[in-house]
């Protein structure tokens, strides 16, 4: 008796502390203006294994309203991940930036590529890769479908139908390995009013400040040396900064 009761008390806390209640009790906390507890509990979620786009915007907003801007566009960023054709979140992120010294350079892609990557931004790394297993397995029953009812009507229509599902797999495997060459790269906020990038790791005679960086600034993590990152700007600038200085993406 004693033991079914401790089984029922054990669940019962952790069903009081579980990730879904949490997020329901951070939403209260932001709803509420209590945006530093709010920030905790849904730190809290994201600690115990759940994390999605909602999730990640809510946090940059909540960090928002606290003033810490390293830490609202390190959520909107990875919120990005999630649900990178989100309206609110993009404009919310563009609104951060606005206040950032650095400012990014805006590419202008060719028209074929702003229109591919509109596409690409319609998925997330998880929904690509569901409607691609999906479109393989409508492939493979088709493909079985017309050699059943070979040189009818019906294998012609289907066969059709398969070429237009042969081109979206196709498609959809392009956007799968360019979303998963992108979330192989890293990437990291500036965490400090003003740092000055080396053209090596350390800080002895022979390292040059190559050129500085602000707070926010987004760069791109290339490689690590014990307490140093190198880090690309753009494409173009490229140095060694501490690691203490920036906020891992």
């Amino acid at each position: 008796m004693k033991f079914i009761l401790t089984v029922i008390l054990t669940v019962f806390i952790s069903l009081q502390a579980s990730p879904v209640t949490n997020y329901d009790q951070a939403n209260a906390e932001y709803e509420k203006g209590d945006f530093h507890k709010a920030i905790e509990l849904y730190n809290s979620v994201i600690n115990s294994g759940y994390e999605n786009g909602e999730i990640y915007y809510n946090l940059g907003n909540s960090y928002y309203h606290t003033g810490d801007i390293v830490n609202t566009i390190v959520s909107y960023e990875r919120a990005m991940k999630f649900i990178p054709a989100d309206e609110d979140l993009l404009d919310n992120l563009k609104i951060v930036k606005l206040s950032l010294i650095d400012k990014e350079e805006a590419e202008k892609p060719e028209p074929f590529f702003n229109v591919v990557g509109k596409l690409k931004n319609l998925f997330n790394i998880y929904s690509v890769r569901y409607y691609f297993i999906l479109n393989l397995l409508l492939i493979s029953v088709l493909f079985s479908l017309a050699i059943i009812f070979k040189y009818s009507l019906l294998a012609k229509i289907v066969n059709i139908v398969n070429l237009v599902l042969l081109v979206v797999f196709l498609f959809l495997g392009y956007i799968y390995y360019d979303i998963h060459l992108e979330l192989s790269k890293k990437f990291a906020v500036v965490d400090r009013n003003i740092i000055s990038v080396l053209s090596s790791p350390d800080e002895n005679v022979n390292s040059k400040e190559l050129f500085f960086l602000h707070l926010g600034t987004k760069v791109e993590l290339l490689r690590s040396n014990n307490d140093w990152f190198e880090i690309s700007l753009s494409g173009d600038k490229k140095g060694w900064v501490k690691k203490e200085s920036v906020v891992e993406i």
